[in-house]
């Protein structure tokens, strides 16, 4: 088969050069990423092993650090600085424990994920694994069921579950971690929002969860 004259002497003239490699990282990418990366300092041990938290929820105005505005994001935080005695995380870092913010207006309807060990773990694998140490907790709340259910407007239903555990923090001395984190998130964020009237009741109805809510925080900053 003949090569058309046309094509062969494009080719014989075409300039020969050897090009030098190609960057492997974009940096441009990179640039990107390290803006929406905050790190966890270390409070205590050192760990080898390290992980990402990737979060698509926006950061509390009211804190220096990055503390989460929606409760589950924040859970996990509080959760994974109180196992591996880390301080919530800040953008002064470069290594480490790290939480990558996907977007920089997070969609409250996205739930955050867990990179470890380039392994994906979703929220609710992460968060079954947290439930299992206080699922024998439920026991207190149980005989509540039925009157917060009776309790009428979701509004109501939530200021009968705030009273509840109200009571609840204010006449128990020894509180599950867990449970404790997983309290303080709500509060905290409940607290922060722009819900003003639920904000009102809280700070006059359940003074002991919101001084336990800044208790538990300020020891994470």
């Amino acid at each position: 088969m003949q090569v058309p004259d046309v094509v062969s002497k494009t080719f014989m003239k075409f300039p020969l050069k050897t090009y030098d490699p190609v960057k492997c990282v974009d940096e441009p990418l990179q640039r990107e990423l390290d803006s929406r990366s905050y790190y966890f300092p270390r409070g205590g041990k050192h760990e080898e092993k390290v992980f990402t938290l990737c979060v698509d929820v926006q950061g509390l105005d009211q804190f220096k650090k990055y503390v989460c505005s929606e409760p589950v994001s924040l859970f996990i935080q509080l959760a994974l600085c109180y196992k591996n005695e880390l301080k919530l995380p800040t953008n002064k870092g470069c290594d480490g424990n790290r939480m990558l913010v996907l977007r920089s207006r997070g969609n409250d309807r996205q739930m955050p994920f867990l990179l470890v060990d380039d392994r994906i773990i979703p929220r609710d694998v992460l968060l079954s694994q947290i439930s299992n140490k206080i699922c024998g907790l439920d026991k207190y709340f149980a005989t509540y069921l039925d009157k917060i259910m009776a309790s009428g407007t979701p509004e109501k239903l939530l200021q009968g579950l705030l009273l509840q555990l109200e009571d609840y923090v204010m006449n128990t001395t020894d509180i599950n971690v867990y449970l404790q984190l997983k309290i303080i998130s709500y509060i905290s964020c409940m607290l922060h929002s722009g819900e003003t009237s639920r904000k009102i009741f809280i700070q006059d109805c359940c003074p002991h969860l919101v001084q336990l809510s800044a208790t538990v925080i300020q020891q994470y900053l």
